[in-house]
């Protein structure tokens, strides 16, 4: 264990090690992933072998930031700012506290928030553990499955509110200009994963998270790019996507 860690107490739940300072939310934290765990073994199905996660709950945005580079090994900002409240990294998981919020953080707690974030980031490491080629996997399905299981979709202004406009609009993206752009994957990502599941069910999408490649949806679904990209325009302009 790396001498950062020494300061930190340590509680186990099945697969979950959760490593905290201080005591304030570890209860909710950790109700919070084993419902996430729960919910995301009904997706994909139980593992032959456990999805094993660390989480660490930090009471501050230095130790968020120490933790994120020196256990991590993830290069970000610092300071960081203060929107960042969790990253995840392979199994491991550096979670800001919602005790320090307040001064730490642009966000108040709510306890449904909480568990989406969880549900969010434990969905990567499930995303992880079941495909076969995390490398090739498009960003727009790695992020898009995260916010739709998660249900930030329904909530989170910065997922619904463009694509609403895009709707009104008829001013939408398509899939090459989704594929390039950081933004426009987690804008438009849970929008292609919604459609996957509407129209062809979560075995298709579970099929495609396994084969992890950049054609997995076009093999999956049997349709040239072109084709999948109209059928996928025709149901955001029906306005499906924002129906919850």
């Amino acid at each position: 264990m790396s001498s950062i860690l020494k300061e930190f107490s340590c509680c186990c739940d099945g697969q979950i090690q959760l490593y905290y300072i201080k005591e304030n939310y570890v209860e909710e934290t950790l109700d919070g992933l084993k419902k996430a765990a729960s919910k995301l073994e009904a997706f994909f199905g139980v593992p032959t072998r456990p999805v094993e996660v660390m989480v660490y709950l930090v009471p501050t945005r230095r130790w968020y930031e120490q933790l994120v580079v020196d256990v991590l090994k993830v290069n970000i900002e610092v300071p960081s700012r203060e929107s960042r409240i969790a990253q995840m990294q392979r199994k491991e998981l550096v979670l800001l506290s919602p005790d320090a919020y307040p001064s730490h953080s642009i966000y108040t707690y709510e306890k449904t928030e909480y568990e989406r974030l969880l549900c969010h980031e434990l969905t990567h490491v499930y995303h992880e553990h079941f495909t076969s080629n995390l490398e090739m996997t498009p960003r727009w399905l790695e992020e898009g499955l995260a916010i739709y299981l998660s249900n930030q979709w329904r909530t989170d202004v910065e997922f619904r509110d463009p694509v609403q406009r895009a709707i009104q609009t008829r001013e939408l993206p398509s899939l090459e200009e989704v594929e390039n752009s950081i933004l426009l994957s987690y804008i438009w990502g849970w929008t292609l994963v919604r459609f996957l599941d509407v129209t062809y069910g979560q075995d298709l999408i579970k099929a495609i998270v396994v084969q992890g490649s950049d054609q997995a949806v076009y093999e999956a679904t049997r349709l040239e790019k072109e084709v999948f990209e109209a059928r996928w325009h025709a149901w955001l302009k029906a306005e499906r996507a924002i129906q919850s």
